[in-house]
């Protein structure tokens, strides 16, 4: 007897409930009592939008904190431990190698035509890096893509936070330049500035933009060296505040599947790690 009525309720239920969907395509005038009924109103949440069920994104939006400020991002690049190591131990590195600079100087004005380097010249320039990071994001606001414009954010913070840290060195250290130009040779802009690009594209969509990136940053600072701009240990510390510049500016995202460390070695030296998240 229970299922009988429950099923009868169940039938008079999807009855009421077709019939309400049938009053609603009816195009007829209603009539005078029915018109006199109160609309039904609907409860919607403070802050709440309605968005078309046909608009959508191709680009799937990163997170991100509002919250996250140029000011968070120097101080995520000099306030953890993992940064820290790894310029530290990136900074070990340059002091060691200053002692081969000149043997290196050497190798490079008899072994590295400067003509074949100006491509990396130009390119890991602060004119030619920081429009590339406009340009990003720029195209983010005029194609309306959550992705492009996150992008384009983290290559700018990452480049202010990347020419902050260079240029405060250079004119504190005043190191020559080799070719006796000026002395703004410590660190390398240009190579710290493409490293920064690199990591942050390389967080951003993985290792498969990010090995080409790195590979032009790598190229960009022996272009330094081969330009008679910059001595080996220059380029080095210009990697290393690129790296860790980089990495500040895109913390939260999601995509990168490797970190980058420094680890000591037997013969008190340090090398550069790659461990697979």
């Amino acid at each position: 007897m229970r299922m009988k009525s429950g099923a009868i309720h169940a039938f008079l239920v999807v009855c009421s409930l077709s019939a309400v969907r049938a009053d609603a395509q009816d195009t007829r005038p209603l009539p005078e009592t029915a018109a006199a009924t109160p609309p039904v109103t609907m409860a919607v949440p403070a802050g709440a939008t309605w968005v078309r069920p046909t608009q959508f994104d191709l680009d799937p939006p990163v997170k991100r904190s509002p919250a996250r400020t140029l000011l968070r991002t120097f101080r995520v690049a000099f306030g953890t431990q993992t940064n820290l190591r790894l310029l530290g131990g990136i900074g070990a590195m340059a002091l060691a190698s200053t002692r081969v600079d000149t043997m290196t100087m050497d190798e490079a004005r008899e072994h590295l035509p400067a003509r074949r380097f100006t491509v990396g010249n130009v390119g890991g320039g602060l004119l030619v890096q920081s429009g590339l990071a406009a340009g990003t994001w720029a195209a983010g606001h005029v194609f309306h893509s959550p992705r492009t414009l996150a992008v384009g954010t983290d290559l700018i913070e990452a480049q202010l936070v990347t020419q902050t840290v260079v240029q405060g060195l250079k004119y504190s250290i005043r190191r020559p330049r080799p070719d006796g130009s000026n002395n703004l040779s410590f660190p390398s802009g240009h190579t710290a500035s493409s490293f920064a690009t690199a990591t942050v594209l390389e967080r951003h969509f993985g290792w498969g933009v990010g090995v080409p990136a790195y590979a032009f940053a790598t190229y960009v600072g022996a272009s330094r060296v081969a330009a008679d701009k910059h001595h080996l240990s220059d380029v080095i510390m210009g990697a290393g505040i690129g790296l860790v510049a980089g990495r500040s500016a895109t913390v939260g995202v999601a995509g990168h599947r490797f970190a980058v460390g420094v680890a000591p070695t037997e013969s008190r030296g340090a090398m550069v790690t790659f461990t697979r998240q």
